[in-house]
């Protein structure tokens, strides 16, 4: 899917599965490809932030890969993130703009720790409480993931979705050095 900013193309990667008998309902699992340091021009370890938001919308497509879904699934990763969310801000405005019934859009930005102990903390607008406490719930009932939950917004691509009028959620971890 690609969108100019500055002059230059940028191109989010977009998957999706089809849902039946609701295809015009559409969730969405994120994560952002970009990356940046405190030396851009040279480091930008990008792994952790945020490959492994990616990772999971992979592995949730590889999961539903074959599924008979309700609703349409996409999974993204979206670019420019890093720089002022440019990714998802012009994919939830387009979709704004087109009248796309998204039900919610579950973004994950940084949920590889490096550290010791550590888990997921769940953020989402008061709004998108819901949601919150839906991915709470499964992660207490398929994972020993710690977790917690926040109602607020995030900076990350859910923003860009919250700003066009959409539930969204985040995760991101939290964790102390062992």
């Amino acid at each position: 899917e690609p969108y100019v900013h500055g002059g230059d193309t940028f191109r989010n990667v977009v998957g999706t599965i089809l849902g039946k008998p609701s295809p015009d309902r559409i969730i969405i699992v994120c994560g952002h490809v970009d990356a940046i340091s405190e030396i851009p021009d040279s480091v930008a370890p990008g792994c952790e932030d945020n490959a492994s938001g990616t990772c999971v919308a992979l592995e949730a497509a590889r999961v539903l890969a074959g599924e008979s879904l309700d609703c349409t699934v996409k999974f993204i990763a979206f670019t420019g993130e890093e720089i002022a969310l440019n990714g998802s801000d012009h994919y939830a405005r387009e979709a704004r703009a087109r009248g796309d019934d998204i039900v919610c859009a579950f973004n994950f930005d940084m949920i590889a720790w490096p550290g010791g102990s550590w888990g997921v903390r769940l953020v989402g607008l008061p709004a998108a409480r819901r949601f919150v406490q839906y991915e709470a719930q499964a992660a207490s009932t398929y994972t020993g993931l710690a977790h917690s939950e926040q109602f607020r917004s995030f900076p990350s691509d859910s923003r860009s979705f919250e700003t066009q009028g959409y539930m969204a959620t985040s995760g991101y971890e939290y964790g102390s050095e062992p």
